[in-house]
């Protein structure tokens, strides 16, 4: 009985083992492919960054983003209403990943809430 515990125990860490190298190489690859495929557009937002850095907005104007996260944005070189209004779906994943906290549907409403402070100014 123990021979036949045994036994599944060690499939079942080669499985898991088997699983993890998989795992890691796709996710890696998407990285790759992500990266290659977006580095034009994170260059266009960190160039509007440095143009913009004299006229910074007070990004705690929007709903669900606090000074924590706009002191993250800020170092990366997002300052003003502008620049999240312009984001693509590419910018709001990279941001995502940035500020490691995930909810898509709260950037898109910073998305529209940007808009809606740039149309009042």
């Amino acid at each position: 009985m123990f021979e036949i515990a045994s036994q599944m125990t060690m499939c079942l860490l080669i499985a898991g083992l088997f699983g993890f190298i998989i795992g890691y190489l796709s996710s890696n690859k998407e990285c790759v492919e992500h990266h290659h495929n977006s580095d034009d557009n994170h260059k266009e937002v960190e160039k509007e960054a440095e143009t913009e850095i004299e006229s910074k907005d007070d990004l705690t104007k929007i709903k669900g983003l606090g000074p924590k996260i706009e002191t993250t944005l800020n170092t990366l070189g997002i300052t003003t209403f502008k620049q999240i209004a312009s984001w693509t779906k590419d910018d709001v994943d990279m941001v995502n990943k940035k500020i490691s906290i995930h909810g898509k549907s709260n950037r898109a409403s910073w998305i529209k809430q940007a808009k809606s402070f740039i149309e009042e100014s």
